[in-house]
């Protein structure tokens, strides 16, 4: 039965495989959507490349080159494509053994004395990226050339890789320089070049997403592109795009960089404090300019509409695609827009509390486009029902693309480090920023903008390309811009140096549906907030209880909404008791408990052995099962609360014996396990003894309160005492009679009843 058990979860466990078409990866397929749009755009398209510049291992001669680059070319399919003018355009992919790279290799004699004569070297690389871009010609399957700066026997070459643009992406190169270092790694000791498998060939990924473009729920999307490309969209220059006029020739280029410290911010402060990626960042930045820039202009516009290039390699579009090694152009390009609206620029700006809503916003709004915007692509350019809806609107005279960090050490694996093949650091530009293009080809936006990070000697750094045809926007409008957009980087990474808190946002609790206003009020009641779930289901064996009377205007509800969720408090600065749902905690001294929470001093007794029956809650009208003792029936009563602003049915005591007593913790709309929730409530005693029972449930109360959906707990603790005997705090006769003290506390076992971290943040109680 285990052996059974365990192939049954080994087999459900198992990912799906997308299989190949007949033939693998060579053969016929259509182009890419991305490939499409720019292959109509205009004349240039032969010339529109990707290029980088390589540091060659030391000793490496011609026949070791063409043998590394040929098991390259032999790997990856679309090095040995062409393409095709029929109908939309194609690919057709050659065989493994059918290109001739030494063909593509031209060897250009040089000092290598790149480093002592900068301008030099720069000049020669430049007059040979131009003549190779010359010499590529896609439609007779020319994709790839090679430049190879020959310094000698005893001085490390160079190489000049240039690449079609329609085989590559700024992800494929971070596979291709890795294989030409295994590829030399293992020439160099005599063997025959064995590269890893490439996953799901470009070839049956792009046949998946014809067939994903007609699929019903990507249709279904129609509607929301529409509404992102029908908004507002005000000039940004004096007229928009002629492509007969702007051309590459007029474009006009203003380079920015950021400083270290701040790059670093914008790389990890800023992701790590709300919870995102890098490109939350820079796009909050270029939402917060663009604003900022048209609002000295006299436009007051709060949204942006920018084309957004991603890296378009969404598995999950296509299940089982495995991408990972995968080298094509993939790139996805889709129009967001970035709402600002009620943002205080001045104080966002500034750094203040306004950069952060702002960071925010754009998090959710770029969060809400489904599969990273695949989905625009596929019905633009694969679907000719829905390309015919989506064609006549622009998609954003701002063109935006993060092409990630470029590292020389850490884009090449540990192992396979000191085998040549890396980038060179001091032209590190041509590797980030498409170069040689036809003067004749038009520009694709009124601003073009590509950013990249870079790792220098004094550690990374950020830098962007502001392109603009002159004839549109004049160089210094675009200068400005830039600099607003760093001032806007700098300011966020500000706001999170000088106390911002950042925090969650609704994406980041996917199982529940949360404003944005409820988080920012449960991270201001409860500072440490770090997760939000839903309610759990608790065991059908446990009972169920609901005690909340209805609420009052002297007894308002819960100050969380409906459906608050779990919450998990990592952290309290309180010297009292912090669990209570008002910001100066119940009043009592708090004790620091074993989770690091400060909690009320406990007030307990023994419980003894009892048996279960069923009661009925004067207080709320249900039902509820509460442990009798053997001599004893349960007789509920209300504890009254000392704070007026807290309800009366934060607690039931319930009397049994002398010595015994039972508790039912309410709690809106709350998530606990049997073993987690007695020590995640104030005025607990449960964690604080070495052996405990705690059984709890939770049911949807009834009544005024089924609205918000509260829920309650009922709880019954049978704590073993430390050591010693029990001490009475009032006489019997006292109010609260049968509430005792514990003289020591300890922390609760390990096991089953070990208890979770996780602080329940709206429980809302009445102490004694």
């Amino acid at each position: 039965m285990a052996r059974l058990a365990q192939a049954a979860t080994a087999e459900g466990d198992a990912a799906p495989v997308l299989e190949e078409l007949a033939g693998d990866g060579t053969g016929w397929m259509p182009l890419l959507p991305v490939a499409r749009w720019l292959k109509d755009v205009g004349p240039g398209f032969d010339r529109f490349l990707q290029t980088m510049v390589l540091d060659l291992p030391p000793g490496i001669d011609a026949e070791g080159l063409t043998s590394t680059l040929s098991a390259v070319i032999d790997r990856h399919d679309l090095l040995r494509c062409r393409l095709v003018d029929e109908g939309e355009g194609a690919l057709v992919v050659s065989g493994p053994g059918t290109v001739d790279a030494a063909s593509l290799v031209r060897r250009v004699a040089c000092e290598g004395d790149w480093a002592r004569r900068p301008d030099a070297w720069r000049t020669l690389v430049l007059a040979e990226l131009d003549e190779e871009a010359g010499r590529l010609d896609p439609r007779a399957g020319v994709v790839a050339r090679f430049v190879w700066f020959d310094a000698g026997p005893e001085t490390a070459g160079r190489l000049l890789v240039v690449l079609h643009h329609v085989i590559v992406d700024g992800v494929s190169w971070r596979v291709l320089l890795p294989d030409l270092a295994a590829a030399w790694s293992q020439i160099r000791e005599g063997h025959v070049p064995r590269l890893p498998a490439v996953g799901t060939s470009v070839r049956r990924w792009a046949h998946a997403l014809v067939e994903e473009a007609a699929s019903p729920d990507r249709v279904a999307e129609l509607g929301l592109w529409r509404s992102v490309v029908d908004g507002p969209d005000p000039l940004l220059g004096g007229r928009r795009l002629d492509p007969a006029v702007d051309v590459r020739a007029t474009v006009r280029e203003t380079r920015v960089e950021l400083p270290v410290e701040v790059t670093e911010a914008v790389l990890s402060a800023l992701p790590t404090a709300f919870r995102g990626e890098v490109n939350d960042g820079l796009l909050a930045a270029l939402a917060l300019a663009l604003v900022q820039w048209r609002r000295t202009r006299g436009v007051r516009e709060s949204s942006a509409l920018i084309r957004l290039e991603g890296h378009g390699r969404e598995e999950a579009v296509v299940p089982g695609a495995d991408l990972a090694r995968t080298v094509g152009w993939f790139t996805s390009a889709f129009p967001v827009r970035l709402d600002l609206a009620a943002t205080d620029l001045a104080d966002a700006f500034a750094g203040g509390e306004a950069a952060g809503r702002a960071l925010k916003a754009v998090k959710e709004q770029l969060r809400a486009i489904p599969d990273k915007g695949i989905g625009y692509g596929l019905l633009r350019h694969l679907n000719p029902d829905t390309a015919l809806s989506l064609a006549p609107h622009p998609i954003g005279q701002v063109s935006f693309n993060y092409l990630g960090r470029f590292s020389a050490v850490a884009d090449m694996p540990a192992g396979l480090r000191g085998f040549g093949f890396t980038q060179a650091h001091d032209v590190a530009e041509l590797a980030v920023l498409d170069a040689a293009h036809d003067p004749r080809m038009p520009a694709l936006a009124e601003i073009d903008i590509n950013a990249a990070v870079t790792d220098t000697s004094d550690g990374p750094c950020l830098s962007a390309q502001f392109a603009a045809p002159e004839g549109v926007l004049a160089p210094e409008d675009v200068r400005e811009l830039a600099d607003l957009w760093c001032q806007a980087l700098t300011a966020l990474t500000r706001h999170v140096a000088h106390g911002g808190r950042g925090g969650l946002t609704p994406s980041d609790a996917p199982l529940i549906t949360v404003a944005q206003t409820d988080i920012d009020r449960w991270e201001k009641h409860y500072p440490g907030l770090s997760d939000i779930w839903p309610t759990s289901p608790f065991s059908p064996a446990f009972s169920s209880t609901a005690s909340c009377a209805p609420p009052t205007k002297n007894r308002p509800g819960p100050p969380t909404p409906a459906g608050a969720p779990s919450t998990r408090i990592r952290s309290s600065t309180r010297s009292t008791c912090s669990d209570r749902s008002t910001p100066s905690g119940c009043g009592r001294p708090g004790r620091r408990s074993w989770t690091g929470i400060r909690r009320c001093a406990p007030r307990s007794s023994r419980t003894p052995a009892g048996t279960w029956s069923s009661s009925s809650s004067t207080t709320s009208g249900c039902r509820t099962r509460t442990p009798i003792s053997a001599t004893s029936r349960a007789r509920p009563r209300t504890t009254p609360s000392r704070n007026s602003s807290q309800p009366t049915c934060g607690r039931t005591s319930t009397r049994r014996t002398r010595r015994s007593f039972g508790c039912t913790w309410s709690a809106s709309a709350r998530s606990a396990s049997s073993w987690s929730w007695p020590p995640t409530t104030s005025c607990s005693t449960a964690g604080r003894y070495r052996s405990w029972w705690a059984i709890c449930c939770a049911a949807t109360a009834k009544g005024t309160w089924a609205d918000r959906r509260a829920a309650a707990v009922s709880v019954t603790f049978s704590p073993g005492w430390p050591g010693g005997t029990p001490r009475r705090r009032r006489p019997p006769g006292a109010r609260n009679s049968a509430v005792w003290r514990s003289r020591r506390s300890s922390p609760p076992p390990e096991g089953p009843a070990a208890v979770s971290a996780a602080v329940s943040a709206s429980v809302w109680q009445t102490c004694p």
